[in-house]
């Protein structure tokens, strides 16, 4: 009535995760290159288009009476 061996569970896989270099100059060049991709994306707006008005932006008259 035992669970002999063959009753083991068996261990889950680990996950894996972001894969990087063992290597440290690759890994650092990796690195690099992932926080380049991380600005260039925070620089636009929404849907990766540029984002258009700013600080100098004012809403037109005919908006103006809907935001009061």
């Amino acid at each position: 009535m035992g669970g002999g061996p063959g009753r083991a569970r068996k261990q889950q896989k680990k996950a894996k995760g972001r894969q990087r270099s063992g290597n440290p100059m690759k890994r650092k060049q990796q690195e690099q290159e992932a926080a380049a991709r991380r600005a260039a994306a925070q620089g636009g707006g929404a849907f990766g288009l540029p984002q258009q008005g700013g600080q100098g932006f004012e809403l037109p008259e005919e908006f103006k009476k809907f935001m009061s």
